[in-house]
């Protein structure tokens, strides 16, 4: 038995005696240390077995499991597309590098611990996936319409059979919510009471697939502006979009169950017009040069700006642009006012030429390279002249 000296009375008693049996006087507590000895873990020892395998705690939970194990390199995982690189070594490595830094009293301790950090791992893994897939449920059959949608969707852009005798109260179609609304957002598409009027690839007014004749060729993009019903014809007013030195310029068209009928351009180049019903006529007003006023009247197929008709200028050889209406999507040119003749060139849909009115069948051309020759009048389509 071990022993020692009584603080008090210097008797020898033993080392474990809380109280000198000589002289009653208590003893100093022997602090006696409960904590097992730690394991060394040098970087160069080698691993006990079942240290080793997979860390779900580094590789799901990346960051944080770094942090607490001091394994500071892992924080590279916050950075993207390194950080997958860095998730997967975690992975790999976790364990033996969670064994090395932490101060382990045993094995069985540090596969407590990581068991832990692994059930931790997989449920806030779960919880992620079925949040997202939950987001995404509820948003099946919400997605936000576009605002072509909207207004395609939201918009009656269609045109009321309207009595002969009620023409003068349904005089005028358009209104702020249905036509100038779908201009705004670009779709220029009108359901008139003969079909549909659009433009096709070339940026050419069509109605029903069949070219607008005259042809209306667009500048740079052609909107629909105004719907006016007289009798039983519907007039549309179109707007052809310019540049910068010639922001628009105007066309009617009539819209019949035979086509679509276009009437001479006209316009100062403003973009900026009132338009309005007066009887069996539509009148365009706007400014001009020098501020001038411009009063445009269309009634029976006649146009006339401050009572001047316009499109009365004569008309010289190939001095009209036209274009082709095929189905197989190009016209041969004849060398001569006959089908049976040589074929000396022909022209792709889209592609333009020059010509003229003529009183027979076969209208002389000019194409591309100077060229002239013969086209059948039933595949030509004139575009429009600017007046």
């Amino acid at each position: 038995m071990a022993m020692t000296s009584c603080h008090a009375c210097s008797k020898e008693i033993p080392d474990s005696a809380t109280h000198c049996p000589e002289c009653g006087a208590p003893q100093a507590v022997k602090l006696i240390s409960t904590s097992k000895p730690t394991i060394p873990k040098a970087v160069s020892e080698p691993l006990p077995a079942g240290v080793q395998g997979w860390c779900w705690g580094g590789f799901l939970l990346n960051v944080i499991w770094s942090i607490r194990f001091r394994v500071w390199w892992g924080l590279l995982a916050l950075i993207p597309v390194v950080g997958i690189g860095v998730s997967i070594w975690l992975g790999l490595k976790g364990r033996e590098l969670a064994w090395r830094t932490g101060n382990w009293s045993s094995l069985e301790e540090f596969n407590q611990s990581q068991r832990r950090w692994s059930i931790a791992a997989i449920i806030v893994f779960v919880a992620s996936v079925a949040i997202s897939l939950l987001m995404e449920f509820t948003n099946v059959g919400r997605k936000l319409p576009s605002p072509r949608d909207q207004i395609v969707a939201g918009l009656d852009l269609s045109i009321p059979q309207t009595p002969v005798e009620n023409v003068v109260q349904a005089e005028h179609v358009h209104d702020e919510t249905t036509l100038a609304n779908v201009d705004k957002e670009g779709v220029d598409l009108l359901e008139t009471r003969y079909g549909h009027l659009t433009t096709n690839q070339h940026t050419q007014l069509i109605l029903n697939g069949r070219l607008a004749k005259p042809v209306i060729q667009a500048n740079s993009s052609l909107s629909i502006k105004e719907s006016f019903l007289i009798g039983e014809e519907q007039f549309v007013l179109i707007e052809n979009l310019g540049g910068s030195a010639c922001p628009a310029l105007f066309n009617f068209v009539s819209i019949k169950a035979s086509g679509a009928q276009s009437y001479p351009t006209f316009g100062t180049c403003s973009d900026i017009y009132e338009a309005e019903r007066s009887g069996d006529s539509i009148v365009v007003t706007m400014q001009g040069e020098n501020n001038q006023a411009h009063r445009y009247v269309f009634a029976n197929g006649v146009l006339a700006d401050n009572g001047k008709q316009v499109g009365t200028q004569p008309v010289k050889d190939f001095s009209v642009e036209a274009v082709i209406d095929d189905p197989d999507g190009y016209t041969n040119v004849r060398a001569q006012a006959n089908g049976q003749s040589a074929i000396i060139g022909r022209v792709e849909s889209g592609n333009s030429f020059q010509t003229h009115p003529q009183n027979s069948d076969w209208w002389k051309v000019q194409i591309a390279g100077g060229s002239t020759g013969f086209i059948h009048r039933s595949r030509i389509v004139l575009l429009q002249q600017r007046f």
